[in-house]
This record gives structure tokens, C-alpha cells and sequence, in this order.
């Protein structure tokens, strides 16, 4: 169920037996891949023929969907080694949530004590680890949905409870087995991401690419490894990227009339999913260095 979608030259980085795979959910308009796990199963999202959105676990070439109960959208974003899977859901008062799908059943995922004075609370998981740490941001909202970005903040959830970043504007998107996290930083003087930043043993370290308008990190891997997506400049496309070894390199999907390519999830074996746009929509790519 995996459409293979080209023979594609590899970045530098990722070089040898490195190959792009199209995924896109059966029937779908639209497909996001978000996460993966060091067995290769994929999450993310669809949005079928009506519109709707939908969270979709891809394993060993099997794809099945789920909805979180009375959303009006679903997405998923990490799963463990385990097949635990935490993702974010919408309601029909505009707020977002988060859930933690596990054997088959839900559970909320809500941070705690968030205030309300500005807002409706809002809680956006994104990635989870092997031990079960889950990172994220949360955030007040507008009645629209939009996000007030001066009340956000990144977290981190875990059995000791739940520790937010000190700086505003930020989103943990990204923990690794060892506890580092990455994310991302909303710019107050311009409310772009300029900057990314990696966290290790409570040191935070900055980064962007080279001449970048945006940069935005979305994952790390156990090896320290980073994937996200960068915007060269107001007017032009999107590039994912990774971040190895401190050097910087840029993925795109190589296909005829593709415009857009954003990388979202890395695993301990180096495999980067995301998702790709071209004249006829969104699709998940899996950049894999796997025997076929």
C-alpha cells in the first residue's frame, strides 16, 4: 500500500542506499506523515474525499485509520517503539487537545492549570519517547483558533509531571531516548521561527540554516540527529532539512512539479518522513536507507 515514488538522488547526507518512498493513505485527497519508529511504523494524518482529517498509523504495509471520540479532526504525531501513539485533536469550539492512543484505547492529554484570561486552553502534543516523555507545547487561543503566541510554551510530560520552558513562543517538538529535545522559537519582532534549538542535560543550544527565513526542527533522533523544514525566503518554496554531526543539509523530494518538501520525523535508524506537495495535493514520503 506503499506507492513508490521515484529514484531519487539522495542529499549528501543521507547518500549510499538512501530512497524516497510516496506514501499516500488509500482513496485520500491529502496525506501527512509526521512520526516514525526505530521498527519503521509511520503516523500521521489524511483528509479524505469530504474534508475531514484523519489519524493513520502505516505498519508493516497495512494502514489504519483512527478518530479520537467527537473531534472534528485527528492527527497523529509519535509513536514508541511499543506502538503507543500521542497526537492532537480538534473540537468544534476551535480548541485542540491531545491524546495518547495506546492498545487501542484514548486517553486526554491536557496540561494542567493553564489560564483561561485570555483564551480558550489548548494542548498540542508532538512527539513521545521510548519511556513513555512526551513533549509538546500549550497555549491560549483566540475564539477563531488562532494561537496567542505570547502564552505558549513548550512542555515536557512525564511520571514526575510536567515542566515548561521558561522562554514564551516556543514548542517542544522532538525527545530522544536520552531526554534531548528540540523545537522551535516564534521571533516577537517579526513572528517568524528564525532560530531552532536543541536542549541537552539543560543547555540550550540555537541554530538556523544558512540564510534561511524560517527554520523550524520537528524531530531528533537517538543519535542527536535533527529533521525540520526551512523557508529560503518570503517568496520561494519550502526544503526539509537535517542536522548531523553539526552540519546542516537540505532534503527535497525530487519529482517533477513537486513545490514543497517538509520532513517531520527521524528514528534511531536514520529513516525521515514527511510529507511533500505538487500539483495534486500533499503526500507522505518516507526517506529510508533500509534493504528494500
Amino acid at each position: 500500500m506503499l506507492a513508490i515514488g521515484l529514484a531519487a538522488a539522495a542529499p549528501a547526507a543521507m547518500a549510499g542506499q538512501a530512497r524516497f518512498t510516496t506514501i499516500d493513505y488509500p482513496g485520500a485527497a491529502e496525506t501527512y506523515a509526521f512520526g516514525i519508529n526505530p521498527n519503521g511504523d509511520i503516523v500521521g494524518s489524511y483528509v479524505d474525499s469530504s474534508g475531514d482529517e484523519h489519524g493513520f498509523v502505516l505498519r508493516n504495509g497495512n494502514f489504519t485509520s483512527f478518530d479520537y471520540p467527537a473531534s472534528v479532526w485527528t492527527e497523529g504525531w509519535g509513536i514508541t517503539p511499543q506502538g503507543d501513539i500521542v497526537g492532537q485533536y480538534g473540537l468544534a469550539d476551535n480548541t485542540i487537545h491531545g491524546f495518547l492512543l495506546r492498545d487501542g484505547s484514548f486517553f486526554p492529554i491536557d496540561v494542567p492549570g493553564q489560564p483561561t484570561n485570555l483564551g480558550p486552553a489548548n494542548t498540542m502534543p508532538v512527539k513521545i519517547s521510548p519511556n513513555g516523555t512526551i513533549v509538546g507545547c500549550y497555549h491560549q487561543s483566540k475564539s477563531t483558533g488562532a494561537i496567542i503566541l505570547d502564552t505558549m510554551y513548550g512542555f515536557v510530560m512525564n511520571a514526575e509531571g510536567v515542566t515548561s520552558y521558561p522562554l514564551a513562543r516556543t514548542m517542544h517538538n522532538g525527545v530522544n531516548p536520552s531526554g534531548a529535545i528540540t523545537g522551535n522559537y516564534f521571533d516577537p519582532a517579526t513572528g517568524r521561527v528564525l532560530n531552532s534549538y536543541i536542549i541537552t542535560n539543560g543547555v540550550t543550544s540555537w541554530f538556523s540554516f544558512p540564510g534561511a527565513f524560517v527554520t523550524r526542527a520537528w524531530d531528533i533522533s537517538a543519535t542527536g540527529d535533527v529533521v525540520g523544514w526551512y523557508r529560503d525566503s518570503p517568496l520561494h518554496n519550502f526544503h526539509g532539512f537535517l542536522l548531523r554531526r553539526g552540519e546542516l543539509t537540505s532534503i527535497d523530494v525530487d519529482l517533477p512539479g513537486v513545490m514543497q518538501t517538509y520532513a517531520y520525523g527521524i528514528n534511531a535508524v536514520g529513516d525521515i518522513v514527511g510529507y511533500y506537495q505538487d500539483s495534486a495535493g500533499f503526500h507522505g514520503f518516507l526517506l529510508s536507507r533500509r534493504p528494500e
